[in-house]
């Protein structure tokens, strides 16, 4: 057992004049060999350092600093606090820091450092044992697992948990590999691994980042909740730069705040039917795909917010964003948020984004906002129902001819095109455009924005419930036909169909019913093209609006006409 207020042990070697200096100058003279603590170390700074570095006792820094660094060169840097700071200088062949044991900083930083000596070695960093960087009236510590190969063992713990705010633990890199830190070319975190960055009283959730530059496998528990009696939900990243398989979901709930987010950034990914296939296998391999299940994201959306995002920096993909459907291998995914406070669904593409047909979005409670930002253009063949949610989009957007959009206000500064489909209770929020010789079901009513125009063309809409309108969010809308049609009571039996005060349908083409249905109109109807003709037929036709020829014709043929 050693006791004292810091320790270095080290195989490697300081040349007088640099210790007598105050330079902490490690090098590697050549012979170097491994630094082993089986015992229990405690002190408010503990380093190892050596080629290879492994514990299995128990080191102890509380509030302080405790750091094994596989290398062969490092220097250190004494703060004015009398912490210490490892600086890696050169690293070393076959790497490798190991633990099994204890590691506990609790309000401090736990630091393990891989470094390998060129791109042709190999660092690894193996943690089967405990990290505790917990806070004690304070937010968590800080935790990093640092190295070219960083595995997360069965049965690992790592907790950066605190009273006041969880801390940060980062594995593999740090933020879309955007830190200080090196960044891992693969990471694994194995099934019955944990990860955790609570606040476990009052504060938010902490930040745990799993990070590699070409393959990441996630498939551990990984936590970073807000405070029982307070707080927001954290943040947690599984990512990379090339491929990921991610299985499970993180936990960043919020009891008493908002909640947390989960941000999945691979190359590509497709989103699958049920759970991912564990690999667990050949840790490091290649993976050919990125996947990520539907299980998994409903889980998530349980406890807080999802944002899938691609990048195309790395290798495994060309940046899109798949749902696969009905046709593809495994069926058709179904996302749902299944709580009855809002979430938020985000998908970010650096190429587009393809919900195929016989996938799903659904809110089964609350509102579910979705977000399409792709480079190139988003294709719904599926269908979304976000129960109030609003879609926002960039880029164009396309409904497929088997897509349907329910309960939702579709908002957007790109283009909006229809190719058919269905809109069930859909407020237009962004100018929608039909494609030509379409046809599109519209279930209850379908509102437009103010001031905002529906290029309907030479397509038809038919309303298929009773009581359907044709509306205005607020103020004016404008409905432009160029041979196309709109008919009521396309969902069988004689069902009211009203054009509201606001609308204005303009153009030439047809304005008719199925059934016997009664129309009518409490907008503007404009014929208001030469040589062509606007045709209006209804058994029962009631005009409170406003009938208007500027060119062309129109003809009326009702049954039964009021005006």
């Amino acid at each position: 057992q050693v006791d004292v207020g810091g320790l270095l042990a080290s195989t490697l070697s300081m040349t007088a004049d640099d210790f007598m200096a105050g330079r902490y100058s490690l090098r590697n003279a050549g012979s170097a060999a491994s630094v082993v603590n089986q015992g229990s170390i405690k002190g408010r700074s503990v380093v190892l350092v050596g080629p290879r570095v492994v514990n299995e006792g128990t080191i102890e820094a509380q509030s302080g600093t405790i750091a094994l660094t596989a290398a062969n060169a490092a220097t250190l840097d004494l703060m004015a606090d009398g912490l210490v700071q490892i600086r890696v200088d050169q690293g070393t062949v076959a790497a490798e820091v190991a633990n099994s044991g204890l590691l506990r900083a609790d309000g401090g930083a736990v630091t393990l450092t891989a470094k390998s000596l060129d791109n042709l070695a190999r660092s690894v960093v193996n943690h089967s044992g405990i990290i505790e960087a917990r806070g004690v009236q304070n937010v968590g510590g800080v935790v990093r697992l640092l190295g070219d190969h960083v595995a997360v063992l069965d049965g690992a713990r790592i907790d950066a948990s605190g009273d006041t705010g969880g801390g940060q633990v980062l594995i593999g890199g740090n933020f879309q590999g955007r830190g200080p830190e090196m960044n891992a070319t693969a990471t694994y975190v194995a099934p019955t691994a944990s990860i955790a960055a609570n606040a476990t009283a009052r504060g938010d959730g902490g930040r745990v980042i799993v990070w590699s530059d070409e393959v990441t496998r996630s498939y551990g528990a990984i936590s970073a909740r807000g405070g029982p009696l307070g707080g927001d939900g954290g943040f947690v990243e599984t990512s990379s730069h090339g491929s990921l398989l991610q299985s499970g979901a993180p936990d960043v709930s919020a009891p008493r705040g908002l909640a947390g987010m989960w941000l999945i950034d691979p190359t590509s990914v497709t989103v699958v039917s049920g759970n991912v296939s564990l690999i667990t296998s050949g840790l490091f391999d290649p993976a050919i795909s990125s996947n990520i299940g539907d299980a998994d994201i409903n889980a998530a959306l349980i406890t807080g917010n999802v944002t899938i995002q691609t990048n195309t920096a790395g290798s495994g993909g060309n940046g899109d964003i798949i749902i696969n459907g009905t046709s593809d291998t495994g069926g058709a995914a179904a996302i749902a948020s299944t709580g009855s406070l809002g979430r938020a669904l985000t998908l970010n593409a650096a190429g587009s984004i393809n919900m195929h047909s016989g996938a799903s979005i659904t809110s089964l409670l609350g509102p579910l906002g979705v977000t399409l930002n792709p480079v190139g253009s988003s294709t719904i063949a599926g269908s979304m129902d976000l129960k109030g949610g609003t879609l926002s989009y960039s880029g164009p957007l396309t409904l497929a001819s088997s897509g349907t959009v329910a309960n939702a206000t579709v908002s957007g500064a790109s283009v909006f095109t229809s190719n058919g489909g269905v809109l069930d209770s859909v407020t237009i929020g962004s100018s929608l455009t039909y494609a030509a010789n379409s046809s599109s079901t519209i279930r209850n009513n379908l509102t437009i924005g103010s001031g905002l125009t529906l290029d309907l063309g030479n397509s038809t809409l038919y309303f298929s419930t009773n009581d359907s309108h044709l509306k205005a969010s607020s103020g004016s809308a404008t409905v432009n036909l160029a041979g196309g049609s709109l008919y009521g009571s396309a969902g069988g039996g004689a069902q009211n169909f009203t054009i509201d005060a606001g609308v204005t349908v303009q153009g030439y083409g047809t304005l008719s019913h199925y059934f016997g249905s009664p129309i009518t109109n409490a907008g503007t109807i404009i014929a208001n093209t030469s040589g062509q003709q606007f045709y209006i037929a209804a058994d029962t036709f009631t005009n409170s609006g406003t009938l208007d020829v500027t060119a062309g014709t129109m003809y009326v043929a009702p049954t039964t006409f009021t005006n």
